[in-house]
């Protein structure tokens, strides 16, 4: 896919003489798997074209993951698949190749520093192109934290610099070392027993238990007279004390 620059009767587009036009026909798109490397070979090389025109409200953004996500996936040849999602806000989202204003396309940039405004954007392992306008993939992370920036370029490749462009922070797990177990519940404890003395009531002892309704529930334990207080033998045996209006066990003679 050459490079080409719209021609409209928009003073928004960008025109070019076809000179310019052919010296960017060499520069092909990121979306051919066949002549990327190519291609990317020569970004910037040759472009005459001023860079389009951007809104100054025009942002990009990742719709998913977001920043300080730890994203759980199965492991595979030691990396852990992540889907991303791109967002744009005052921009148009094309395939390269295309020279417009408000137009372009994403990258996204691993663990890497920004592009300055005007600078073709590397192709390699860690500066991955969407050439095609893509605006979601998936990417293959080792586990560990990584920053993910998002960079949107013009149809050559050049960097439209840090006013579109979005940082963000994830961790990525292995599913089978996600989080650990959270640890059981501790069993609830006994509700609590009130005890109350009514000795003078006759009572020994009351047992309360509070009920869910904010009542208590109460067990009466009744007051037992003391075996000291009965008259009968003493310790040794002997027999009980005698006196007036006690009666005795035998009557005296005359």
């Amino acid at each position: 896919m050459s490079l080409s620059i719209l021609r409209s009767r928009s003073p928004r587009l960008l025109r070019a003489p076809l000179g310019a036009f052919l010296l960017l026909a060499f520069v092909a798109g990121c979306g051919n798997a066949n002549d990327e490397a190519a291609a990317h070979a020569a970004h910037g090389e040759g472009v005459p074209a001023p860079m389009p025109v951007i809104p100054d409200t025009a942002r990009v953004f990742f719709v998913t993951p977001s920043d300080g996500a730890t994203v759980v996936g199965p492991i595979s040849d030691g990396k852990v698949t992540v889907h991303v999602q791109m967002g744009v806000e005052g921009l148009t989202v094309m395939p390269a190749g295309t020279l417009a204003d408000g137009g372009g396309h994403h990258h996204i940039i691993v663990d890497g520093d920004p592009v300055p405004r005007g600078t073709a954007v590397p192709a390699d392992a860690q500066h991955i192109h969407y050439g095609l306008g893509q605006t979601e993939a998936d990417l293959q992370l080792e586990p560990g934290p990584h920053t993910l920036r998002l960079q949107f370029a013009d149809g050559a490749h050049r960097s439209y610099g840090s006013q579109v462009h979005t940082l963000i922070h994830v961790n990525v797990a292995r599913a089978d070392t996600g989080a650990p177990a959270p640890a059981p519940e501790a069993p609830a404890a006994e509700a609590p027993t009130e005890r109350f003395g009514l000795g003078a009531q006759g009572v020994h002892s009351l047992q309360a238990r509070p009920l869910e309704s904010g009542l208590f529930q109460g067990t009466l334990a009744p007051r037992l007279e003391s075996r000291a207080s009965i008259p009968g033998p003493d310790r040794r045996g002997s027999p009980a004390p005698t006196g007036p209006g006690l009666g005795s066990s035998k009557q005296e003679d005359d």
